[in-house]
């Protein structure tokens, strides 16, 4: 019968296209925080972070106790099932990624009491779920993008 090697075939998709996403993930995530070498421990598992069904990070919570390195990785938009991120007084530098306006799921942004410089990408107005944004306490210059105007909070 071709019916086992058929549905085989199908679940090896589906397990590659969800370990390309899950290793992804990981990256972004060992860049914050940095790679503990060694640490094979799954990742939904780590204090702050939740993840859906699939084990796609849906809520990001950092706060002063969570170490973290330095900026918030450019490639942040790759976890793009969270529905909640959160970096309070986590000591973080640079600037906020443009990468954020992929977070398209994104209903909740709070980036507060860190170090971060520079202006309010635009991106972050487009985020058509965003229903809460805090970035007071930080070091952020420049006019407000306009397309935070259209967001409904």
């Amino acid at each position: 019968s071709t019916l086992p090697l058929l549905l085989s075939y199908s679940l090896q998709a589906v397990d590659s296209q969800w370990l390309e996403s899950y290793v992804r993930e990981r990256m972004v995530l060992d860049n914050l925080f940095g790679t503990i070498e060694g640490n094979d421990e799954d990742h939904c598992t780590w204090n702050g972070i939740t993840c859906n069904a699939e084990w796609r990070v849906e809520t990001l919570a950092v706060g002063e106790n969570d170490t973290v390195i330095g900026t918030i990785p450019t490639d942040i938009g790759i976890l793009d099932q969270m529905l909640y991120l959160s970096f309070n007084s986590s000591n973080l530098t640079g600037s906020i990624p443009a990468s954020f306006g992929s977070l398209t799921s994104l209903r909740t942004l709070i980036v507060t009491s860190n170090q971060l410089i520079g202006s309010i990408p635009t991106e972050i107005g487009l985020l058509p779920d965003l229903e809460e944004l805090d970035l007071t306490g930080n070091i952020l210059t420049g006019a407000l993008p306009t397309e935070l105007g259209m967001l409904t909070l």
